[in-house]
């Protein structure tokens, strides 16, 4: 019964029959105890049942061990053997790469001296890739190891992540080394056949080149090919001021042929050179400006049945000074009561009572006018520092009347709401000293609004002259307005309903007033203006003599030039070939050495 029992399985027999074993017990003493125990006497084959469990649990858990260790052993063996399968595969690897950078170096023609074949190369080397069928994880080494001493430029910009992908490098490489588009296309026009190759190999020769300028050009289709022909046929007419001034308009891209002549006629325009026989008329003459205003940052106040008018546009940051009287008062001329023809009678322009939010989230009580002609809205200074509101640097120009125009250095963007503040709105206004020099209306009148008392006014107190504190224009005039019309009877007022409340406006009657204000200002300042004083203050000559070396550096430039993402301008550094400027040195030096030489060997 207890054949092949340790120690630790009669101990658990004996735990199992619910006998207490001491430590200090041998196996003979607990087989002794289990014997005289009452349940061995009692049924002594279900003790024996117990102690085979017990024996062949054990012998089962010391076999899994075994087992596992054995597959531990195993697996350390095949690791062992997979490392040396590794190592002999890397050498056969390496022994592999070299030889397939024979085989491509073989299938590839030599590395470019000029700018305009690496595409030939990039061509033969991806169809030897494609012979070899290299895979695609060797190509980037293959193409360093075929670089050479070249390669330590690629390797400069390239991250080492990327030093695998085949795409980056070549990029990367096309970048150092690629011809400018310009300088592409001309090497295309003047390629002659070299004496050693056949008419086939030049006529490969050029496709590959042509098909590059195409893939610098981004050109893929029909459509886009005949405008880049049309466009290189137009380059090719300009002379050659004006051909660098669209070299460098166009950076890295193209023009069409519509844009190109637009850029050609407003250079043209701007240098005032336009030619009679092509320009019927001055009225008419100016196809660009049409389509640069629309694009043009510009603000107006008022229109031509308003109070005032000013057109505002973004002020260049130089050259502007020579046109600006900054030392004329603000808004002196900008009154609101606009005069007609009849000295008995003004128009009121209409006023009403909005509020501002201010930083603490307090609405402000402030007198605004309505102008439906305003391309901009307009606060005062002093509302800007009492409400605390951020000042933002700005330049624009607000111009008017005679070609009066005044700077504007700064602008806020505020919330205006009604008193209930059933309406609110962000928006953004120009700050100037002031919106006007006096009242409005300038003097009181009298008016009664008879039945229509217990509407609510936008300005209780709109026939009082009051000041205005700020301008609102066309950019939220419409959307304030609300159905409801009323005319007040016996006087030429109407009212008219606005998220505000009504608003008056209409003739009114004047009353001792000498000097009749008017507020229409309007001035187009568009930017070919703005290019025409350019040219005529910097005053470039077109007829300046230019010497031999010049001219070789411009053309240089044109064909050599480019720019990198940032907009940097990179032009290759200009050789003087002619080693006559050297001068005969050659003589004197090799002169001083051997008297040198001589006082060495007698000292």
């Amino acid at each position: 019964m207890f054949k092949g029992a340790r120690k630790d399985d009669v101990k658990q027999i004996a735990s199992e029959l619910n006998l207490e074993v001491n430590e200090k017990n041998t196996l003979w003493d607990i087989i002794e105890l289990i014997k005289n125990s009452e349940p061995y006497k009692e049924n002594s084959e279900s003790v024996k049942e117990i102690a085979d469990l017990v024996i062949e649990e054990r012998k089962r858990h010391e076999q899994s061990q075994v087992e596992i260790e054995k597959l531990k052993l195993e697996l350390e063996v095949a690791k062992a053997q997979a490392e040396i399968k590794n190592n002999s595969c890397e050498s056969e690897l390496q022994d592999s790469l070299e030889t397939l950078i024979k085989s491509v170096r073989t299938l590839t023609v030599k590395l470019p001296t000029k700018q305009e074949n690496w595409g030939f190369f990039f061509s033969s080397l991806e169809r030897a890739f494609s012979t070899k069928n290299v895979p695609e994880k060797s190509k980037a080494e293959i193409l360093l190891n075929l670089l050479g001493e070249r390669a330590s430029n690629v390797i400069t910009y390239i991250k080492d992540d990327d030093l695998s992908g085949y795409l980056k490098v070549k990029d990367i490489v096309l970048r150092e080394f690629q011809p400018t588009p310009s300088s592409c296309l001309e090497n295309f026009r003047k390629a002659t056949r070299n004496h050693n190759e056949t008419y086939i190999m030049f006529a490969s020769r050029l496709i590959t080149n042509f098909d590059y300028y195409l893939r610098i050009r981004d050109v893929s289709d029909f459509e886009s090919l005949k405008q880049l022909i049309v466009s290189d046929k137009l380059r090719q007419t300009l002379d050659r001021e004006i051909a660098s001034f669209i070299s460098v308009r166009k950076s890295d891209k193209w023009f069409r042929p519509d844009e190109l002549g637009k850029e050609v006629d407003l250079y043209y325009t701007s240098r005032v050179k336009i030619s009679p026989e092509n320009y019927a008329s001055p009225k008419n003459s100016n196809p660009v400006s049409a389509e640069r205003n629309k694009q043009e940052n510009r603000a107006s106040g008022g229109s031509q049945n308003r109070g005032w008018l000013a057109d505002a546009v973004s002020a260049p940051s130089r050259g502007r000074e020579h046109s600006l009287n900054v030392n004329v008062p603000d808004f002196v001329q900008l009154t609101f009561m606009s005069n007609n023809c009849n000295k008995q009678h003004s128009v009121l322009l209409s006023t009403a009572v909005c509020y501002l939010i201010d930083e603490s989230g307090k609405q402000i009580r402030l007198c605004c006018l309505l102008d439906a002609g305003s391309q901009m809205s307009f606060l005062k200074r002093d509302c800007v520092e009492m409400l605390g509101l951020k000042k933002e640097k700005t330049n624009i120009l607000v111009s008017g009347l005679n070609d009066f125009s005044i700077p504007i250095k700064s602008q806020v963007t505020a919330m205006i709401t009604n008193e209930n503040k059933s309406y609110v709105r962000s928006l953004n206004f120009l700050v100037v000293p002031k919106i006007t020099a006096g009242l409005t209306p300038s003097n009181k009148f009298d008016v009664s609004i008879g039945d229509f008392s217990n509407i609510k006014l936008a300005d209780e107190k709109f026939n009082v002259p009051e000041r205005v504190d700020m301008l609102l224009g066309v950019e939220v005039f419409y959307e304030l307005l609300r159905p409801g019309q009323i005319s007040i009877p016996n006087s030429n007022l109407l009212l008219q309903n606005i998220v505000f409340g009504f608003i008056a406006s209409g003739v009114i009657p004047r009353e001792n007033e000498n000097m009749i204000h008017c507020g229409f200002l309007k001035h187009e300042i568009n930017l070919d203006q703005t290019l025409k004083q350019f040219w005529e203050i910097e005053n470039v000559e077109s007829d300046i003599p230019k010497s031999r070396e010049s001219i070789l550096c411009e053309e240089h430039f044109q064909n050599n030039h480019s720019r990198d993402k940032s907009g940097r301008y990179i032009v290759k550094m200009p050789l003087e070939e002619n080693s006559d400027c050297l001068g005969k040195s050659r003589h004197i030096a090799l002169k001083k050495l051997n008297s040198l030489w001589n006082r060495f060997v007698k000292g």
